[in-house]
């Protein structure tokens, strides 16, 4: 994971901070593509896996007074395709580099949860073709009544998975 408790487990690796246009409209099927385009970035054959995977990590970060989406990389050259692959969809967005911050746990709550799925292929938040309502408005509207004091990060540690198929039922 990319917060550990054991602080020196933690890759350095590249964070940016994604900004889109405010008034930005949500297009699903771009970003369907845009994701389909950064694991392209993340596979590789079979004996350039054998010792190390690569993975990103995709975050929604909160407090009270913003939301914001990041993505970290393990290593600048990563950072570059994908951010690459990502402007082919989303031309208008831009990508920041900023520092990752060091949570210190000691002395707060905090909570996590891992999701393991059964099978490699999972359904969409959103099930209809229908762009004019947006998917993550309820998680959006949760993080916005944050009040001072509290954060929320969200991550989302992502690697393409293979040899799955021989389980689909």
């Amino acid at each position: 994971m990319r917060y550990h408790l054991f602080s020196g487990l933690i890759k350095e690796g590249v964070c940016y901070e994604i900004l889109f246009p405010y008034d930005d409209e949500v297009k699903y099927f771009k970003v369907e593509q845009s994701w389909e385009n950064v694991l392209a970035v993340l596979e590789k054959a079979w004996y350039k896996r054998i010792f190390k995977k690569d993975w990103i990590c995709w975050e929604i970060v909160a407090d009270y007074k913003s939301i914001s989406y990041r993505m970290w990389f393990p290593n600048q050259n990563i950072a570059n395709q994908v951010i690459a692959k990502y402007y082919s969809e989303f031309p208008q967005a831009e990508f920041v580099k900023i520092d990752s911050e060091k949570l210190e746990f000691k002395g707060t709550s905090h909570a996590g949860t891992k999701l393991k799925l059964k099978r490699h292929w999972s359904l969409p938040f959103k099930t209809y073709s229908d762009d004019a309502v947006d998917s993550q408005s309820e998680l959006i509207a949760v993080l916005e009544s944050l009040k001072e004091g509290q954060k929320v990060i969200l991550q989302f540690l992502i690697q393409p998975m293979y040899r799955t198929d021989s389980t689909f039922e």
